[in-house]
């Protein structure tokens, strides 16, 4: 008999009086309502499994989720039924998983097993939450369990979001560890190993080919969060840092090193480089509150920073270049901020430490910053040198900033010179010669500020004259004025250290100015003799700047003889003006250049001796005559110099005796003497004779007016008082003679013979 209906309308009756019973406790503890909710589960799970019901199981989770309830209600404390259910949801779900595995389920509930899971995770978490930032050994241990099965059931599922949720559970787990220890350092810490640990595993079992699955999203993101709560923590602690703190920058480090090794990751190479500079931050940092010492923490700072650059350029496979030049900078960096802070042996230190980094990039052939470096040589020696100066004038008045870079400019001239013998086809060589031998330039330079120091001004000129030479061999020359500036400025020095005496020194320099003229015509007309430029043997040009080195002595002379007389300061620099001027001459030269040449020096030789300091006359007339006889010398010579071009020697020699015919009428009309108004005359009358002798129109008529005006001049009193017409009788009487001594010469003269004045030349 089928009684299907009946047993269904029993237990529906009876079922609602149990639950009006359970309903009518409430939220009390009752035994019957437990054994109520324990047998109606009991039974569900029994019947469910029987016919493979999923729906009776379900009601049976029901059932049991009230058996929990009761048992929550009985205990009173939430913490012990989280963890009931935390305890029967693993256990369960193993069960499940087991049979599953083991294909002895008859039927699977998978549904019923996830909502089963959600809720009973629900309360578990929810006691997680409650405890909040109170470490709890319940939290722990539920975040501890949910983080072991979902890394379980992750890898038996191949799920990458599983393993996500297990990130999620162990970052809880890390959390409450944190708490238990009140730190967030160790926090951190264990986030780092934890990372660490994963990533190292995760990447061995790939090599492996181990690994079930991939997860190429979580991976990053979970070092992405772990990175952030390490870096978090390295900036809050700054210049505080923790033993912990140097725990995670050294495992960076080695993970970085290690990954961008094996995965050969230049980007993982760059970071370990950062990672480097962090962990020797604070490396130095610990050990600077162990040994005392101002600055001693930044020393050893750029010590350690060293120390890795050394490593980096011994080993290829860790060197980038970021790493290099990031490297480069900080420890430069360093080394002048001790400078700058007075700790100038640490900084000394640290800047020859950069210095040697220098020069091994500089000679690398590979190395990116190989031909930046071979420019910017010289410059860690001139910013040491200066700054040791100034260390030791602030802190013990000694002013040395000429000594210091005079011995760094000897240096560097050292430095060129060794480059010298480098191979002349390749590049740097020359490149780090031309940069040192400007450096060394530069450094002379520093004596315009320095006193007087005999010491100083030696070395000066001997390093300066040392460096000149060396200059000569590198591709161009026009940096060679330098050495030029700082014989002058070394012989300065050294002048004003023998003589205290202004006018002593200022003569003492101006000798020097003149020997240093000669000297530079001399070695000018050796290695220039034909022209400006000479092709040296690399195919570049060299320029004649010892040339242009007279300048600088005219310039010298000119600011050394300041107390001298504005005369004698105007001749020397004149006479240096002519020597310049005379230099011009070349053999490659058009012949008309190089009489432009002499003619030039001779004009102003000429102006340097009417200027002149010595032999200086009271008596304007002997002063002015004296004049005369320069001009006129200054026109012979002009004549001689231009005596192949007749014509341009005529006009040019002509035009210089004119001036100076010119200059003795004016001298003879404001000093009206007997004795000079007989000298223009009879000047004039030579002049008249020579002008008809050459058959010139031009010197007869300057002659002549100057006669006749000179006589009216001179004459104008007994002139005035002669009737008119004895002016005009001798007008007549002029005129009759000129024609008639033309007429004669017309008629009797010979047709080959110049007509008087007609035929004459200008």
């Amino acid at each position: 008999v089928n009684c299907h209906i009946i047993v269904a309308s029993m237990r529906t009756i009876f079922g609602v009086v149990c639950l009006g019973h359970i309903f009518s406790c409430g939220l009390e503890w009752s035994v019957t309502s437990l054994i109520i909710f324990a047998v109606t589960s009991a039974e569900l799970l029994y019947y469910g499994i029987r016919e493979k019901k999923e729906l009776l199981v379900g009601f049976h989770v029901l059932s049991l989720c009230g058996v929990f309830f009761e048992i929550a209600l009985l205990i009173n404390d939430y913490d012990i039924f989280a963890l009931i259910c935390l305890a029967f949801t693993a256990i369960t779900t193993a069960i499940y998983y087991h049979l599953r595995s083991t294909d002895k389920l008859m039927f699977r509930t998978d549904m019923v097993l996830a909502g089963t899971r959600s809720l009973f995770g629900v309360v578990c978490l929810t006691a997680v939450t409650i405890n909040g930032l109170v470490w709890s050994p319940v939290s722990l241990t539920i975040l501890a369990v949910f983080a072991a099965e979902l890394l379980y059931y992750g890898i038996r599922e191949k799920r990458e979001l599983l393993i996500g949720l297990h990130a999620v559970m162990l970052t809880g787990v890390l959390f409450e560890l944190g708490l238990l220890t009140n730190s967030f350092r160790y926090f951190a810490l264990f986030c780092c190993i934890v990372a660490a640990a994963g990533t190292f595993a995760y990447t061995y079992l790939g090599k492996k080919d181990k690994l079930s699955f991939n997860t190429p999203t979580l991976l990053p993101i979970m070092r992405a969060v772990y990175g952030a709560i390490c870096i978090s923590l390295l900036t809050g602690e700054w210049l505080k840092w923790s033993w912990q703190s140097l725990v995670i920058a050294a495992i960076t480090a080695i993970e970085l090193t290690y990954h961008g090794l094996t995965k050969k990751n230049r980007l993982m190479l760059r970071a370990q480089g950062v990672s480097m500079i962090a962990l020797s931050g604070i490396a130095a940092y610990m050990l600077s509150t162990v040994i005392p010492g101002y600055y001693t923490g930044v020393f050893i700072f750029a010590i350690l920073l060293s120390a890795c650059l050394v490593i980096y350029h011994i080993y290829d496979s860790l060197y980038t270049k970021t790493t290099d030049g990031l490297f480069m900078i900080m420890i430069f960096g360093l080394g002048i901020y001790l400078m700058h802070y007075a700790a100038v042996p640490y900084g000394i230190i640290i800047m020859a430490f950069f210095m040697a980094f220098t020069v091994l990039d500089a000679f690398s052939k590979k190395n990116f910053l190989a031909k930046g470096m071979q420019i910017v040589m010289p410059v860690p020696a001139m910013l040491t040198a200066y700054m040791l100066a100034n260390f030791l004038l602030i802190e013990y008045s000694m002013r040395c900033m000429g000594m210091s870079m005079t011995i760094c400019a000897a240096v560097l001239c050292a430095a060129a010179f060794m480059t010298s013998f480098g191979r002349r086809e390749d590049k740097k060589f020359a490149r780090m010669k031309y940069s040192l031998e400007t450096a060394s330039g530069i450094c002379l330079m520093s004596l315009f500020t320095a006193r007087a120091d005999l010491a100083v001004g030696i070395i000066a000129v001997t390093v300066s004259a040392a460096l000149f030479s060396v200059m000569q061999s590198s591709k161009k020359n026009m940096h060679s004025l330098l050495p030029t500036i700082g014989v002058f400025l070394g012989a300065t020095s050294a002048a004003r250290a023998i003589w205290a005496d202004p006018m002593r020194s200022g003569n003492a320099a101006i000798i020097f100015s003149i020997v240093m003229t000669a000297l530079q015509i001399v070695i000018s007309k050796l290695r220039f003799p034909n022209s400006f430029t000479v092709r040296n043997d690399n195919g570049k040009y060299h320029w004649d700047v010892p040339h242009l080195g007279i300048l600088l002595c005219i310039v010298f002379c000119a600011s050394e003889s300041m107390m001298f007389s504005s005369r004698a300061r105007l001749f020397i620099a004149i006479l240096e003006m002519t020597a310049f001027a005379a230099n011009f001459y070349r053999r490659n030269n058009s012949a008309a250049m190089n009489r432009g040449v002499f003619t030039a020096a001779t004009a102003l030789a000429s102006l340097a001796l009417i200027l002149r300091p010595f032999m200086v006359f009271q008596n304007a007339t002997v002063t002015t005559k004296v004049i005369l006889v320069i001009i006129v010398l200054f026109g012979l010579a002009v004549k001689r110099i231009w005596r192949d071009e007749a014509k341009v020697s005529s006009e040019l020699s002509q035009a210089v005796f004119m001036a100076a015919f010119v200059l003795l009428i004016v001298d003879g009309l404001m000093n009206q003497s007997l004795a000079n108004s007989l000298i223009v005359l009879c000047t004039s009358l030579a002049l008249l004779i020579y002008s008809f002798h050459i058959k010139s129109r031009r010197w007869f008529l300057i002659s002549a007016a100057t006669l006749l005006l000179l006589t009216l001049y001179t004459t104008g009193d007994f002139l005035a008082t002669v009737a008119w017409w004895a002016y005009l009788l001798l007008a007549g009487l002029i005129l009759i003679i000129v024609a008639a001594i033309t007429e004669y010469h017309r008629q009797k003269g010979s047709n080959n013979e110049a007509r008087f004045f007609v035929d004459w030349k200008w």
